[in-house]
């Protein structure tokens, strides 16, 4: 049976990785206003949902490593040690 891969991991994500969420997400919001615009061709609204689900694996990444390293400091002693 295959491996179900995880939707936050960083493989295939290529350059898209190298953005900040910030980034991430304002291009993301970009390709759903166009979207919503109905002013593209089919091939180029699959090219831009296929964009957007890259954009939206960065985010969840980059939200999950924030989640961890939260988890991480809020388990700190009052001495500061881990």
């Amino acid at each position: 049976m295959a491996k179900k891969k995880n939707p936050t991991e960083d493989t295939d994500l290529g350059d898209e990785q190298k953005l900040s969420l910030e980034e991430a997400m304002s291009e993301l919001a970009s390709i759903v206003s166009g979207m919503e615009s109905g002013k593209e061709t089919l091939d180029e609204s699959l090219a831009q949902f296929e964009r957007g689900m890259k954009l939206l694996r960065v985010c969840h990444s980059k939200l999950d490593v924030a989640a961890q390293r939260i988890e991480i400091v809020t388990q700190m002693s009052p001495d500061g040690e881990v």
